[in-house]
Order: C-alpha cells, then structure tokens, then sequence
C-alpha cells in the first residue's frame, strides 16, 4: 500500500485532519464504561502504571519505546479511550466499528517500525488488563476482565492482520548527504532513501536517528516524492526539545537516519481557493504543496500564503515563495514577522526577495485582516497556540470548522 491519505493512528494516538471535539458518552453499554472513566479521569498516571507494568514483564520492550512527556502519554491515552469507547458505543451504532477498524490496521501498519513481536504484544495486552485491575480495584470484576482482554485481543488480531497485509518496507534508510545551519536553530537536512518513499505532497513521517535511538518524531517532508529518493527537511530546534536540538546541532552527513511510512492527509482540493498559514519551519507540509502544484497543476486555484516568524532574517524560505510566485500568477505570498529588526545573530542573515513586502505581525492575524480566510480551504501550522487560535476564532468570523486543516498537535 501506498500513497494513501489517512487518520494517522500510532502508538495508540488519533491523528485527523481538522480538529474533533473530545465528548464523553452520556450513557454506557457495556462493562466497559468504568474502565473507560478511568481513562478519562487520570490518563498520564494510567499511562505511567500500564509502562512500568510493560517493562516489569520484560524490560527489553523499554528499547522499542520512545521518551515520554505528559503530552504524549496523554495522546495515548485518548487512542485507548477512543478504541474503548468505540467498541461500548457499538451496541446501538454498529456502523462505528468501521472507523475503529481502520484506525486499529493504520495502527498496526505504523506499528511494523518497532518490529514487536506476537510475545510482545500479548504481553502490552496483559499488562493493560494488569493496570486496569490495580488502579480500580472496587470495580473489578470477571466479566470486565474478560471484556478487556477480549477486546485488547481482538485489536491485536486486526493490527497483525494489516501489518502482514502491508507490501511497503516497515522503515527505510536514510543517508544524510547534506545539511545546512540557517540560524543558530534552524537546520535544512537533505537525505537519501533506497528505495524512495513514496509519499503524498503534505505528508509527514516518523524519523529516528542514530543520536536519539529508540526516539521517534514527526517531520514533514518539504519537496514532493521523487524517484531519485531525494528528502529534505525543514528543523527548528525547539525549548527544551532535545530531539531537535539534537537534529539542529548534531547532524552531519553520513548519518544514517531510521524513516518510517508516510501518513497524514494535509491537502488541498484544487477545487477552492486556499489560504496557507505558517509560522517557522510549518511552512514545510505546504512548501511541498506548494512545489508539487506547479509541477503537476494545470489550472491551479488562488492560494495565499501567509508565512511568518518572530524575526524577519528567519523568513529563510521567503525565497523560495518569491521564486514560485514570479512565475504563478496563481499564488501570492506575503511575509511578516513579529519583531521589526533582527537579534544580533540574525545580522548576517540574507536580505529578503524585493518583489515581497515585509509586514509586521503574526500570519493569523493578517491572514484575517486581509480577508483571505473566507470562503477558503485553510491550512494552518506553526505549534500548537496558532493552530488552537485558528480553531477556536475563526469559526465566530463564519468559517466552517471543516475548512480549518492542519497536521496533528501533538
């Protein structure tokens, strides 16, 4: 398989295309519910218990997971409530099985990067049962402990089935044939795969690489898939984010870099016009868009590009936008920043293209003021606050929340 738009799901984390409420059924039918509210209620805690529980039954497994924050354990969590509460709800709404179904094969195709084996998940099975029982104990009872390991069973079952129907590679190689520092944290990375992944403009995949083992992350390729195998990445090394300072500061060529399937559906219909909103290094997923449109389109529609950072010598990508759009009538791009004048290590930064105009603020905002955010497909990124702002304040301007897309927070 391959080539396909999803909901991304991995390691027990929903990935969608827009953003969807988080509700709690009213109404449980199923034994399940108390274990189900227990998932609601402490997530990172369940989620801390249920990994020392994995590790106390074998701790080779701690190898074959990455480091874990409060937000990525949560993320977890919200899968595990999402298959659970699917599973109840399915007594009177059989046609939500569907969904679940091919959230559990997306998982199980993901999943192939860590090479678990039939041991190992019936272990995780386990030792999710194991946490349930220990952290409500009042509640236990027979019935509900076979209603989980039923469950956890039977979605092992569909994930090994997906996984050993999947024709692609678990994970390709990646040699790092260049890198170039942009600013003291920001990093472009040029690889090469054989054989070439073969992915959709506006995907992203799970990276590992040799400083960071056993560590995954999610980076957006910014070039369209080519049969030479060529990727490039866009990185900012984040506060406190030691994976992409690792990538940012440590990276050389030679590096063998661990490439997992592509997922995501970032994506514009070519039937609307569009209105791309980036801050840093975000740009990327529409940057490749962006590049594949004119490589591919022949009646393109109206895109605006709003593309922003807090300082204007980190507007390194404006060129390229500069580029595209002196020869695609059919873009326009507009840059900003946040501050007025460059820190001291921006200084040697190169000047911006002529034919933009440099504007003062963040690309929401002027994306808004402009008036380029209705009657549009909106894509937005740039960390989770402009994602959130975009969600939460452009549906009182009028804008359909199904027009709002972006890549997953978390």
């Amino acid at each position: 398989m391959s080539r396909h738009r999803d909901d991304v799901a991995t390691a027990f984390g929903r990935h969608s295309r827009g953003t969807e409420p988080v509700t709690t059924p009213t109404t449980y039918y199923t034994v399940l519910g108390p274990a189900i509210e227990l998932l609601h209620a402490q997530p990172e805690s369940f989620m801390r218990d249920f990994y020392a529980t994995v590790f106390a039954h074998d701790f080779q497994l701690r190898k074959r997971f990455p480091t874990f924050t409060d937000r990525r354990t949560v993320r977890y969590a919200r899968g595990l409530i999402y298959f659970l509460e699917t599973i109840d709800q399915a007594t009177p709404h059989p046609e939500q099985l569907d969904g679940v179904m091919e959230f559990l094969s997306q998982l199980g195709r993901d999943q192939r990067k860590h090479q678990f084996t039939d041991a190992d998940y019936h272990i995780m099975a386990i030792a999710l049962r194991d946490t349930f029982a220990r952290l409500m104990p009042f509640q236990w009872s027979a019935d509900l402990d076979a209603a989980l390991l039923s469950s956890f069973e039977h979605a092992i079952d569909v994930m090994q089935t997906a996984a050993s129907a999947e024709t692609t590679p678990p994970v390709y190689l990646g040699n790092v044939m260049e890198v170039q520092r942009l600013t003291r944290d920001i990093a472009v990375i040029r690889l090469q795969t054989d054989p070439p992944i073969d992915y959709l403009p506006g995907q992203y995949m799970s990276v590992q690489i040799p400083q960071c083992p056993g560590t995954w992350r999610y980076l957006s390729a910014t070039i369209p898939a080519n049969p030479d195998g060529y990727l490039e990445f866009h990185v900012r090394a984040l506060e406190h984010g030691y994976f992409s300072t690792q990538v940012v500061q440590t990276t050389r060529p030679g590096d063998q870099w661990i490439l997992s399937n592509p997922h995501g559906n970032l994506q514009v219909s070519g039937e609307r016009p569009v209105c791309m909103i980036a801050r840093n290094v975000a740009l990327a997923p529409m940057r490749c868009i962006l590049l594949d449109l004119v490589q591919t389109g022949k009646n393109n529609p109206l895109v605006d590009v709003y593309y922003g950072t807090r300082y204007p010598g980190e507007l390194f990508d404006a060129a390229t936008l500069a580029n595209i759009q002196a020869a695609n009538p059919w873009l326009i791009a507009h840059i900003c920043a946040e501050k007025d004048s460059d820190p001291w290590w921006l200084r040697d930064a190169p000047p911006l293209p002529p034919n933009l105009l440099l504007r003062r603020g963040n690309p929401l905002e002027l994306a808004v003021a402009d008036g380029c955010v209705h009657d549009r497909e909106i894509l937005v990124g740039g960390g989770p606050q402009i994602v959130q702002q975009a969600v939460a304040n452009l549906p009182r301007l009028g804008i359909n929340l199904a027009d709002i897309h972006h890549d997953p927070l978390d």
